[in-house]
């Protein structure tokens, strides 16, 4: 209501006002030269965003026409989030916008601006093949070196020798475990993986967990391996369904004795406060000619309003954010996952955040920046955000997920109306959490998700629904005209377009999912569980309307299980192109798994119609040869005014 009253007032005053000459921008300058002491003009600029953001408050109660903040090239190192909140005066009013720009964006020759949560790292001496720096009390699980993500030093493998799970850890009858330094820093790794029968080895196929080591013990013929609590029973309740214990881990993570990879880091806080940084460097590397950052915020940008008083009416275009982090993880509880849902020390479940996050805000505009060098989500715009738009952006190097919008569990509700997400190009996304998706939208209405590039990503490219089956709020939605491709490259059970739950009251109000390309998900002989565009179970209310799908296990496929309350229902297919296995039926259909084999079995009231299959052996070749399975193909993905991201 607020909104609408906003844009009636604002419509009124340019009635009244129609024969006054429209007004000059408001113009406010930061510059990494400046001053705080300044002016905040282009001669005499601002130094922080803080300041700035002090000037617009001085000013959006009587705005006139919209302030334009502009960044002057250089990198703006934070010193505490950029909080923006309706109640503290950071929005557009009287129908004019505040926007945060790289300067010249609008002339479309912007100055390249990084906003940065990192700290820069100095007073480093190499010793053994091995840079260290005192880093006092930095925490931190990212490290960049001229611009690159090191990865942390890590054993490559699963503990050696025959491990078992007991109640406290893991036992195993090898001793190298007991060599391991600082064991109080190791990191256990469960990635979600199928045996070759049905079911699981310890932890969900889209799942990954993640607990600390409390202790590491033995004598010369075993090792006795404690991880640390609630982590450990927390993750055997939640995967216990499968075999009573978590699995022994896929990896080890996080101890100086890893430290031989070039490109990867270990930090030692066995001293409070003071802890040391290790690097051991790539090929060329120098101290001299590095920058080496470790973020230190959690939240770059973070934007909030109250119920029927949101933040609104505010931009930021032409912008790098980058070197945030998220610190959850080396919590006692780990990091006990699905998705990019995780569970706290109480066992509730919770939402990997935004790096930048808008929350309650309504009128955002997210314009051609960049997020990259990220620890958790790059952006969310959740609870109660309505009329944003999402455009032209690259995401890539984050830790999780690329876009998350909607209601984010625990949320159950909400008005999320109206958003739009079109031309960005997302890539490389979820390197340290691998259940991410793309772009995560939950519980949304009149939604479009247009035009995107999503490729290479471990998990799903856009997944459509909440964590729990919730009916009556999502309607209207609409996927169309998306390019998604080489996905699901670490996990298994997903897809480019993966869907679960009510998506729509009736079939007409439900999800549209249109022109999309979708090809390519990881398709080996254990991975049976990655299809095209997957309506999982509990999926109702699904348009699948002239899609080309190919070079996957299924091009369509869900898990149906009415005798759970899981059915899937109410789904048309029409016009579609694919080189599917199962070209007349929507089941889930893996190597060697006959069509509808257990659990899953055919969705309740589901249409085939016009639908033409490609073959297995060259699907694209096919669809260049029909000319309507072309032109889809060809007009996916990225449109022209937004190519150039592709460069």
């Amino acid at each position: 209501m607020k909104r609408l009253t906003l844009l009636v007032a604002a419509a009124a005053a340019v009635i009244a006002c129609s024969a006054i000459p429209a007004q000059a921008n408001v113009r406010v300058f930061v510059a990494p030269g400046g001053s705080d002491a300044a002016a905040g003009t282009k001669a005499s600029p601002f130094a922080t965003l803080a300041r700035a953001q002090e000037r617009v408050r001085e000013l959006t109660s009587t705005m006139s026409s919209d302030i334009v903040v502009n960044l002057r090239g250089g990198t703006y190192r934070l010193a505490a989030p950029l909080a923006l909140s309706e109640a503290a005066g950071d929005s557009g009013q009287n129908g004019y916008r505040v926007i945060y720009q790289a300067y010249g964006y609008n002339k479309g020759t912007p100055e390249p601006v990084t906003i940065s949560g990192g700290r820069e790292i100095t007073g480093w001496k190499a010793e053994g093949g091995v840079w260290q720096a005192p880093v006092g009390a930095l925490e931190t699980r990212q490290l960049y070196v001229n611009g690159q993500r090191a990865e942390r030093a890590s054993l490559g493998g699963p503990i050696p020798g025959n491990v078992v799970p007991t109640e406290t850890g893991f036992e195993t009858d090898s001793v190298a475990p007991q060599s391991w330094a600082n064991p109080g820093d190791v990191e256990l790794v469960f990635r979600g993986r199928e045996t070759e029968e049905l079911g699981y080895e310890g932890v969900w196929p889209t799942a990954e967990a993640r607990c600390g080591v409390a202790s590491i013990e033995g004598d010369e013929t075993s090792t006795t391996i404690t991880v640390e609590q609630p982590c450990f029973d927390n993750g055997n309740l939640l995967y216990s369904f499968f075999e009573g214990y978590l699995s022994p881990p896929t990896n080890v993570e996080n101890s100086p004795s890893f430290l031989t990879a070039s490109g990867t880091f270990y930090l030692d806080r066995s001293t409070p406060e003071e802890h040391v940084l290790y690097y051991k460097p790539r090929t060329g590397e120098t101290i001299e000619g590095s920058e080496v950052v470790a973020p230190v915020l959690d939240t770059l940008v973070s934007g909030t309003g109250e119920e029927n008083d949101p933040l609104h009416d505010v931009t930021f275009r032409g912008l790098t954010f980058a070197h945030a982090g998220w610190l959850v993880p080396n919590e006692p509880a780990g990091y006990i996952s699905a998705w990019s849902i995780y569970m706290g020390p109480e066992l509730e479940e919770l939402t990997v955040p935004g790096n930048v996050a808008f929350r309650t805000a309504e009128g955002i505009r997210i314009i051609g920046n960049r997020f990259e060098h990220l620890g958790a989500q790059a952006l969310e715009l959740t609870r109660n955000s309505s009329n944003n738009l999402v455009r032209g952006n690259v995401i890539s190097d984050v830790s999780d997920g690329g876009i998350l919008i909607g209601a984010a569990t625990p949320e159950v509700t909400g008005q999320n109306e109206d958003n739009r997400i079109d031309n960005n190009w997302i890539h490389d996304i979820g390197v340290e959490y691998h259940g991410a998706a793309g772009i995560w939208s939950a519980l949304t209405q009149g939604q479009t998700i247009s035009h995107n590039q999503i490729n290479d990503v471990p998990a799903s490219g856009i997944l459509s629904g909440h964590q729990e089956d919730l009916r009556e709020i999502e309607s209207d939605n609409r996927i169309v005209g998306n390019r998604i491709d080489t996905v699901m490259q670490a996990m298994d059970d997903g897809g480019g377009i993966y869907i679960r739950g009510e998506q729509g009251p009736t079939l007409a109000e439900g999800l549209l999912v249109q022109g999309n390309l979708v090809t390519n998900s990881r398709h080996d002989a254990t991975a049976n569980y990655n299809l095209g565009i997957y309506t999982d179970d509990t999926t109702n209310g699904v348009r699948i309307l002239d899609n080309v799908v190919y070079d996957h296990l299924g091009s369509v496929g869900g898990c149906s299980l009415p005798e759970f309350e899981a059915a899937v229902s109410n789904l048309l297919y029409e016009g579609n192109f694919w080189d599917s296995v199962t070209p007349s039926r929507p089941i889930m259909v893996g190597p060697g798994k006959a069509p509808g084999s257990w659990p899953c079995g055919d969705p309740l009231n589901y249409t085939f119609a016009a639908n033409t299959e490609l073959g297995r052996t060259d699907p694209a070749g096919a669809c260049a040869a029909i000319l309507a399975c072309n032109e889809i193909a060809t007009k996916a993905g990225i449109e022209p005014a937004w190519q150039k991201l592709l460069e």
